[in-house]
This record gives structure tokens, C-alpha cells and sequence, in this order.
């Protein structure tokens, strides 16, 4: 058996030492802008405040206090957001399905329970 890194704390530590030798740091970091504040609504949106609050990042099953957006034949639910200054990248929106609704994904596309 080859020497692995078992004294690792991380993904590494099941990794052959060859191939930890060859691999490089990612000196890159995240971060995340919280909205300023919420310019619009429209349609079925509860408890919007949540947005702006500085919360747990982790997507759970059991939210407290979540935004809950439910859109109907009547119209979709919507919101426009305004964080303070123009940016470009992604907008993580994780979603929930409930009974046999469709959900959007944070791409806006819609997405049938399998």
C-alpha cells in the first residue's frame, strides 16, 4: 500500500503523498455582500426583512424565519434588492420544493420535483 496523509485534518489525508506533492493552494477567498435593503416587492412575499439580516450562510431544511416567496396563477412572487454598489457574479438562492409545486432555482428556471 502506498503512504497516504493520515495525520492530515482535511481531504488530503486519503490522498496518495504523490499526488499532495503536486498539488498547489488556492490563495483565493470569498466574500459575501448582504443587501442593503429591498426596493420592491411584488405578489406573495413574506418575512423580506430576513435578506438583510447577517444570518448562517449553510443551506438548512429547518430555516428560521425564512423569505418565503409564493407565486399563484394571480402572479410570481418577486423582489428587486439593492446592495449598495453595481456588482457582477452569482446570487446563491437556495430552494425548497413543497408537495408537487415547482420551484425556481436562483437562475430563475423553473424545476420539477422529481
Amino acid at each position: 500500500m502506498k503512504e497516504t496523509q493520515r495525520d492530515r485534518r482535511d481531504i488530503f489525508r486519503v490522498m496518495e503523498k504523490e499526488t499532495v506533492d503536486c498539488s498547489k493552494a488556492d490563495t483565493r477567498s470569498r466574500q459575501f455582500l448582504l443587501p442593503r435593503r429591498i426596493l420592491w416587492t411584488q405578489g406573495d412575499v413574506e418575512n423580506s426583512q430576513a435578506l438583510l439580516k447577517d444570518r448562517e450562510l449553510q443551506i438548512s431544511l429547518a430555516a428560521k424565519e425564512p423569505c418565503v416567496m409564493k407565486s399563484s396563477e394571480e402572479g410570481k412572487a418577486s423582489l428587486l434588492l439593492d446592495y449598495g454598489v453595481e456588482i457582477h457574479g452569482c446570487l446563491p438562492g437556495p430552494t425548497a420544493r413543497t408537495g408537487g409545486q415547482r420551484c425556481a432555482s436562483a437562475s430563475g428556471n423553473p424545476r420539477r420535483k422529481p
